[in-house]
């Protein structure tokens, strides 16, 4: 009888970004690689470069953003792919000469990062997706010669060239989660490392969760979901109240559905029930503060006190604050303890 390895020891779970580095790190010799940098130090050296060019038209920020965004966000490689590109939700329209300007600044920050060795995670998948996509190419040259040649085998052709490492495509099949969140360089990467067929790619993703400004149509990146795409509608994570509510935040807006088509809230519901989210008005942060206040300790009362059987729903009174961001959450709980005596633990 064959024996099988475990189903876990075939399975590769990795980040996106983890991924790329490590089809990087394949394929870069040692002592030429690149250090990657964060949003911050890269835009760091972008002031630079506007500081030398006296360029005063537009800030680091829109720049970094429309490189991040559009340039590598579309996979632009030439300045007429960019006087091309489109644009949309970018706020401020460019005419050809400002377009020609910021390809020229780009030009030149980009051969800085270069002279530092240094790049982004968004070059990093863009040279990932490239390295993917040859070894893809390779593997459909090598096929169609063996077609060619009716079949036989071809170790001739590979004993004297790296050519075995490109046998096989690296999976065979590729989940992805969080799929809103990546860019057409991420798409391009994972398409090549499975061969197109019968579950190639399975995908998840909800747009209205986006974290990042990456508009992809997965068409365009050789990724065909059109008429095979089901849409989850029932939720299993909030209640139908908290829903309801939500819906009437997000209203009529319109969100894309990862393939040139909109999708919007509309059919959504859940199956848990529970109270109305009560809406509470604020004049400013210290009233915001000293409500959430008042509120915390009437319902630790509630929480800690047995019931008539006596039954106590959470002797410690545990609860949560939830806050955007994570300096939102070191001002809330700061304030808490220090103006109202309620002790915290911010939780990263």
């Amino acid at each position: 009888m064959r024996a099988y390895p475990q189903p876990l020891g075939r399975v590769d779970i990795k980040h996106i970004d983890q991924l790329a580095q490590s089809v990087l790190n394949e394929n870069v010799a040692p002592g030429s690689q690149r250090s990657v940098i964060g949003d911050e130090p890269t835009q760091n050296v972008l002031r630079e470069v506007l500081f030398e060019h006296g360029e005063q038209r537009w800030d680091a920020e829109f720049i970094f953003d429309e490189w991040q965004q559009i340039v590598l966000g579309q996979s632009l490689a030439t300045r007429q792919d960019y006087f091309k590109a489109r644009r949309a939700g970018r706020g401020r329209a460019l005419n050809r000469p400002e377009r020609a300007a910021i390809w020229k600044l780009l030009e030149q920050f980009t051969l800085r990062l270069n002279s530092m060795s240094r790049e982004t995670w968004a070059q990093a998948a863009e040279r990932a997706a490239r390295y993917e996509y040859e070894r893809a190419r390779k593997i459909q040259a090598r096929a169609e010669r063996k077609q060619d040649i009716g079949g036989g085998d071809l170790i001739h052709l590979d004993g004297n060239s790296s050519g075995m490492r490109y046998l096989r495509h690296r999976y065979q099949h590729i989940v992805v989660d969080e799929a809103q969140d990546l860019s057409p360089a991420h798409w391009k990467m994972l398409r090549s490392m499975a061969a197109p067929g019968p579950d190639d790619l399975f995908i998840a993703g909800d747009t209205h969760q986006r974290i990042y400004v990456r508009q992809v149509t997965l068409s365009t990146v050789g990724i065909n979901i059109r008429g095979r795409a089901s849409k989850l509608t029932l939720s299993y994570r909030t209640t139908q109240e908290i829903l309801d509510q939500a819906a009437k935040v997000v209203g009529d807006t319109t969100y894309d559905d990862l393939d040139d088509g909109t999708d919007t809230l509309n059919g959504y519901h859940s199956l848990l029930r529970g109270p109305v989210p009560e809406l509470v008005a604020c004049t400013d942060w210290n009233d915001e503060i000293t409500q959430l206040a008042e509120t915390l300790k009437a319902w630790r009362a509630e929480i800690i006190r047995p019931a008539e059987d006596g039954a106590v729903r959470d002797p410690s009174g545990t609860m949560a604050v939830c806050v955007a961001d994570s300096d939102m959450a070191g001002r809330v709980a700061a304030d808490l303890e220090i103006k109202h005596g309620i002790t915290t633990a911010t939780l990263t």
